[in-house]
Order: C-alpha cells, then sequence, then structure tokens
C-alpha cells in the first residue's frame, strides 16, 4: 500500500492531492529518487518556484500538499535544498548497499 493510499485512509484532508504527486513524492521518500521541480520546490519551502512549476491541478493542491509534508514526512526530508538533496544522496547509498553485488 503506498502513502497515498495509507493517508487518505485516515485523513481525507489529502485528496486533492494528484496520484502523480504522491508517486513522486513516495519514490523520493523511499527510493531517493529526485523529485520534479514543483515537488522538489514544496519540499525544499520554496513557495515562489512551486508556484512556478505548477500544473493547474498541483496548483489547487498546493495547501494540502505542505500541509501532508509538514504532518507526515520526516523532517530531515524537507524544509531547504540541502536536506532535499542529502535525503536524496542518503537514499541512493541505501539502494547501492541493499543491491546484491
Amino acid at each position: 500500500m503506498g502513502i497515498r493510499e495509507v493517508v487518505l485512509k485516515y485523513d481525507k484532508t489529502y485528496a486533492d492531492i494528484p496520484a502523480n504527486v504522491y508517486e513522486s513524492l513516495e519514490a523520493y521518500l523511499e527510493y531517493g529518487h529526485p523529485p520534479g521541480d514543483f515537488l522538489e520546490a514544496v519540499l525544499c519551502n520554496d513557495l515562489q518556484r512551486a508556484v512556478a512549476h505548477a500544473d493547474e491541478e498541483s496548483a489547487a493542491a498546493l495547501v494540502p500538499l505542505a500541509k501532508l509534508i509538514f504532518n507526515r514526512v520526516p523532517g530531515d526530508a524537507h524544509g531547504s535544498l540541502t536536506k532535499v538533496t542529502t535525503w536524496i544522496s542518503a537514499r541512493a547509498k541505501e539502494q547501492t548497499h541493499a543491491s546484491p553485488a
């Protein structure tokens, strides 16, 4: 069960967040996949860049997405570009060490 299903099972506040944003957030959190420009900007707490890169659906979901990240995403994974790039690097190292040789 992905992050979208788990979150929506208990809280409909986040129902307006597009499925592709949930998928990107899950890939970022689990595997360190770099998010797209919009999600990266939200994770970095860069409102101006988030708005500049948002499509209509994502722009409409900006407030619920910001609440989801604040309430449900580990603090080490959001808040600044440094935190986001560190998270990506750490997950990439975990994936490298977890892969069979």
